[in-house]
């Protein structure tokens, strides 16, 4: 008798599972929980615990997208070590994810600051489709940066919810 294949998140883990290597799955999953343990003190916690959980939060997240950003270049190097060109695109989108990053923590609004994380992270997941589809990373590469990009966003975006709501209560 033939059961029924898990679907949705479930499905997807349990594929994902199957098809990358453990180190880079649970090293990734790892990497989101210090962006989950801010986001949920900034949401449930008192103010001063908020701020700080901020501050943490926005600082690691520019971490990873920076680090992201660099996997990039990690890939365009493996390629010229195969004799393989891949022209610029690898290495702007790595430059561009730390530019961004380091923008994101000059801005003084946490808004500014959280939503150029955010657009961060979606622009640099256009870079892993590219990637997967231009032959620099396997096609695991792309469920992967899949689960770990929206897993990110929401949890910078319960962030940004927490900002609001601290802000909507002090005025």
């Amino acid at each position: 008798m033939n059961r029924p294949r898990p679907f949705g998140l479930v499905g997807a883990f349990t594929r994902l599972r199957a098809q990358a290597p453990a180190p880079a799955l649970w090293f990734g999953l790892g990497a989101l929980v210090p962006l989950y343990l801010g986001a949920a003190a900034m949401l449930v916690g008192p103010f001063d615990l908020a701020i700080n959980a901020y501050l943490h939060l926005v600082h690691y997240a520019a971490l990873l997208l920076a680090f992201n950003g660099a996997l990039h270049w990690g890939l365009a190097i493996a390629a010229a070590m195969h004799g393989r060109a891949c022209g610029w695109r690898p290495y702007v989108w790595g430059a561009a994810a730390v530019v961004l990053a380091w923008l994101a923590l000059g801005m003084a609004s946490p808004y500014l600051r959280l939503g150029t994380l955010l657009i961060g992270y979606s622009a640099l997941f256009s870079a892993d489709l590219a990637a997967v589809a231009d032959g620099l990373a396997p096609d695991w590469y792309k469920s992967l940066r899949k689960l770990l990009t929206v897993a990110a966003l929401v949890a910078v975006g319960g962030a940004l919810l927490a900002v609001v709501k601290v802000t909507a209560g002090s005025s």
